[in-house]
């Protein structure tokens, strides 16, 4: 066979299989290679028309309740102007009512005291007028000082609350601060004798005080950690507790031999003797000078 020439080679070359999920021996393969071997140019698209359909109308929805929205708040804008129009038209009818009353009320006065004295006419009839004018100025001038005082007692109030909860709070933090405090500084503040108090959160008896080991608490050379009592209240009894008896201190110690070996003491005497022994039940008779001897019973 005749071999085959470079142009023939490449003319019969296939190509590897390019896969999209497996790439056993790792080639990189350029991005247009991969999407030529896909296939997926080779294929013609077709849009759907119902894809426009739907957004025209999905917009026209929107439109549409938007326009509804804005006429909805337009009503109701609407209606709240004239519900406010209303009542200020009830109100502005009940003020010129009542300025009516007052006007009517007042002009019987003035009638009343023109018939009385008629040549004041015209005096009582400006100071009717004044009245009129003043009448609701007295008023507002009341209503605003009674604003006022109420204005001030709140303020009183609120400022005693104040002063209450920081008082709450001072005492407090005294009590938690004196429960906390370490065992030595309750010995150098004298807490357990319930003098002093506290004031603030560092207590300043406990600094500059003139007690101490560099502040003459004492030379070096001296022993004096026991130079007080122990049991204060106790040392009249403390100190006979273990006080020997009188006859005991003028025996010398070989006198208290012979007499414990004599057994003349009482201190390990029987209060009561074998019965059927020598003396019996008798202990008058006497010390001991040989062992108990028991008698033997007989049949």
């Amino acid at each position: 066979p005749t071999k085959l020439t470079k142009e023939e080679r490449e003319a019969w070359n296939i190509p590897a299989c390019i896969s999209n999920w497996k790439n056993t021996r790792g080639y990189t393969i350029p991005l247009d290679k991969r999407l030529a071997a896909d296939g997926r140019g080779l294929k013609d698209h077709s849009i759907n028309s119902n894809f426009a359909t739907l957004s025209e109308s999905l917009y026209e929805a929107e439109r549409q309740a938007r326009q509804e929205v804005r006429m909805r708040a337009q009503v109701q804008k609407k209606l709240v102007l004239q519900e406010k129009e209303r009542r200020e038209e009830e109100l502005r009818q009940l003020a010129n009512q009542a300025r009516r009353e007052r006007g009517g009320a007042l002009d019987a006065v003035v009638g009343q005291a023109s018939d009385a004295s008629s040549d004041d006419d015209s005096d009582d009839g400006r100071r009717d007028d004044n009245s009129i004018d003043k009448v609701p100025q007295e008023e507002s001038e009341d209503d605003i000082a009674a604003r006022q005082r109420e204005r001030l007692r709140m303020e009183r109030k609120r400022q005693r609350e104040k002063e209450l909860r920081l008082e709450n709070n001072m005492e407090a933090k005294k009590k938690r601060l004196e429960e906390e405090r370490d065992v030595s500084e309750k010995i150098a503040l004298g807490v357990h004798t319930g003098t002093g108090g506290l004031q603030g959160d560092v207590d300043s008896r406990l600094y500059n005080k003139d007690g101490g080991m560099d502040s003459g608490f004492g030379a070096e050379d001296d022993y004096n950690m026991y130079s007080k009592p122990l049991f204060n209240q106790q040392a009249a009894s403390s100190s006979s507790i273990y006080r020997p008896s009188r006859g005991e201190n003028e025996l010398t110690a070989d006198d208290q031999y012979d007499k414990l070996v004599k057994g003349s003491t009482s201190k390990f005497a029987p209060d009561k003797g074998f019965a059927g022994a020598e003396g019996g039940m008798d202990m008058t008779a006497g010390p001991r000078t040989a062992p108990v001897q028991f008698e033997k019973e007989r049949k």
